[in-house]
């Protein structure tokens, strides 16, 4: 099958599944991790993003974790890009005291939704 697409004109960006886009991807995101503060950290893989926060005290870990998803999100923005709720999501590890606790996390209305559910 030989086809081919239409020209078009891009003012940012570079195709989906291209190997160049792939290397400017990773150039380009290289400076997220230094969003992290104290008790957090950033680690990238490829186009996978893992932020791992710690705290003993509940409501300082909910304010983190709005804070760093509020972070990423203006990066994103400063960035021309779009974070992805529909496949971002969290992951919780916490004594089963804190069980009935919900920890909803947030940015404009979109939550981030919770793999412990």
């Amino acid at each position: 099958m030989n086809t081919s697409s239409s020209w078009e004109h891009v003012k940012s960006g570079v195709p989906q599944g291209s190997i160049l886009g792939l290397f400017l991807f990773v150039l380009y995101i290289n400076d997220l991790p230094k969003l992290a503060r104290s008790n957090m950290s950033i680690t990238l893989h490829a186009d996978n993003t893992s932020v791992l926060v710690t705290n003993y005290d509940r409501d300082e870990y909910k304010k983190a974790m709005n804070k760093i998803v509020s972070d990423i999100n203006e990066w994103f923005n400063s960035n021309l890009l779009h974070l992805n709720y529909e496949k971002t999501s969290m992951l919780e590890f916490r004594p089963r005291i804190y069980n009935m606790i919900s920890t909803d996390v947030s940015y404009n209305n979109n939550f981030i939704s919770n793999s412990n559910r």
